[in-house]
């Protein structure tokens, strides 16, 4: 049983492969945990694997963190998988191929591994960054903007006005609908923002990056199921989509 790790920004991901399949998903949210309670977290995963592969865009401290939690329970060392010119016939875009976050790269991966066609690979977390692959595995590049929680933040952050009406409210369900209070307004923009750059995105892979057709477009992250209402494009949602990457790009699919 093989562990994959996705440490991003505010959360830890997980799944275990066994015979191909990932299974026992989870997640845990690092932020402002000390090394100790990083350290118990991963005495607490489910399983003890034989091995652990991992993307890692949180630091080097919480980086080491895990992987000594591992040694401990464990005794196995922690594979740390980073971004690569190539990976089969996928060619990262970057001019300098080491500035790819290595959670994008392994979405890029995992997704074209799935499909193999003309592709607009979406990971909304804190951060939503889009890229667009082609069928032959090139990556022409992508983008990255804040996401629903980094927006919302810098709205309240930067209108004193804006912050006490919406503190004073409670929030909604999501979806594409206008809001009818601040803080749903707040909200629903947002997302309707990222919704329009996704699809933007999405309509724009053709005359712009040279993509032979409207790409399928691939959907992840934490996030992913606040955007998905508001979407015009077609969208294919693989939750675990940066584990899958994980998994091809440590040599184990």
């Amino acid at each position: 049983m093989k562990l994959l790790l996705d440490i991003g920004n505010t959360r830890i991901k997980w799944s275990y492969l066994t015979e191909g399949v990932l299974q026992h998903p989870g997640e845990w949210v690092h932020r402002n945990q000390n090394a100790a309670a990083i350290r118990e977290f991963v005495a607490q995963l489910p399983e003890r694997p034989a091995q652990a592969a991992a993307v890692n865009v949180a630091g080097a401290q919480l980086q080491e963190s895990v992987a000594a939690g591992l040694r401990d329970w464990c005794g196995i060392e922690l594979q740390y998988l980073r971004s690569e010119p190539v990976w089969g016939e996928v060619r990262n875009g970057y001019a300098d191929h080491t500035q790819l976050g290595a959670d994008r790269w392994a979405a890029i991966v995992g997704a074209y591994a799935l499909y193999q066609a003309d592709l607009c690979v979406v990971d909304a977390g804190t951060a939503v960054t889009i890229d667009w692959v082609h069928a032959d595995g090139r990556h022409a590049g992508g983008f990255i903007l804040a996401g629903r929680q980094l927006a919302q933040a810098a709205l309240r952050g930067e209108t004193a006005d804006i912050d006490a009406f919406a503190q004073r409210q409670a929030s909604a369900a999501g979806g594409p609908e206008p809001g009818h209070s601040t803080r749903e307004a707040i909200e629903r923009g947002a997302d309707f923002g990222l919704c329009a750059a996704v699809d933007h995105a999405v309509q724009q892979a053709q005359p712009v990056a040279g993509l032979a057709g409207e790409p399928l477009l691939v959907i992840t992250g934490g996030d992913a199921r606040y955007l998905l209402p508001g979407l015009s494009s077609q969208a294919q949602l693989r939750p675990q989509l940066v584990l899958e990457g994980v998994a091809c790009l440590a040599g184990w699919r």
